[in-house]
């Protein structure tokens, strides 16, 4: 169980935490019409939007753990990119990264619990043990 808590510590600290710092760095970013150009598993990182920088059509990754649900090629949204690399873009309603901290609170609980569960069932046995030897 102690393992179950050091993976789900880490999904938070590794994975989310860094996640929702990098799409918060697209506060400042210049906002463009967009559309939906390559439709996927936008989670695992696999959806492109297109939209114009300088008259210019350009392509760019929507970063993993997108979520588009019910979006289709063609889909009209509003994205935020960085000027200096518009090839990754984010959809505006997702700049603040609450999906990201959202899963590091649920990670962080579940790690919680385990390493609680873990050293509840430790002191459980040693008690046990203790009982049966006197």
């Amino acid at each position: 169980m102690a393992i179950f808590a050091v993976a789900w510590a880490a999904l938070a600290v590794l994975v989310a935490i860094p996640e929702a710092h990098h799409l918060r760095s697209f506060r400042d970013g210049v906002r463009a019409d967009a559309v939906l150009y390559k439709s996927g598993s936008c989670v695992v990182g696999r959806c492109q939007v297109e939209f114009k920088v300088s008259g210019r059509a350009v392509a760019a990754d929507l970063p993993a753990g997108t979520n588009a649900k019910g979006s289709q090629e063609g889909t009209a949204m509003t994205v935020r990119y960085h000027p200096d690399h518009p090839h990754e873009a984010v959809i505006e309603s997702q700049v603040g990264g609450s999906g990201p901290i959202a899963t590091a609170v649920l990670s962080a609980g579940a790690a919680l619990f385990c390493l609680v569960y873990a050293v509840w069932t430790l002191v459980a046995g040693l008690r046990k043990r203790r009982m049966a030897l006197g």
